[in-house]
């Protein structure tokens, strides 16, 4: 497996021995570097002549990682919305108390869920907002 620099820099993919060996002429025209990227996963690596590094700020991962996180939310706002339907309109419209049990599955789906996006994004200020906006 290698890696192929771009403009000096740039990442432009991984290529097996196989693909190498089956596009030799395309490939003698590029830079490429037994040096792989990681093993931490990389979002916007560059090359400074020895080695990969992050090259994309904090805010462009929290960017590129948004989209797993809104997937795993809306995930378990399913969950939330299928435990709380019947115990709150139940409470809504005749007034009987949530069961301790449905209050605490609740509680501990949204923790499960704020773990879940701290694997994801491992910051320790971002986690699931109360409400999540349906369809985002």
């Amino acid at each position: 497996m290698k890696a192929r620099i771009i403009n000096g820099y740039q990442f432009g993919g991984l290529y097996d021995e196989d693909f190498l060996t089956l596009n030799a002429v395309l490939v003698a025209e590029w830079e490429m570097t037994d040096v792989l990227p990681g093993p931490e996963r990389m979002f916007r690596p560059e090359w400074d002549g020895e080695q990969w590094f992050e090259a994309a700020t904090e805010q462009e991962i929290l960017e590129y990682l948004q989209p797993e996180v809104d997937a795993l939310k809306r995930e378990y706002d399913i969950l939330l919305d299928d435990l709380s339907r019947k115990p709150m309109r139940l409470f809504i419209m005749e007034g009987i108390p949530i069961p301790a049990e449905i209050a605490a599955e609740y509680a501990r789906l949204k923790a499960e869920c704020n773990t879940l996006i701290q694997e994801i994004i491992p910051t320790e200020s971002y986690s699931r907002p109360a409400n999540t906006p349906k369809g985002k």
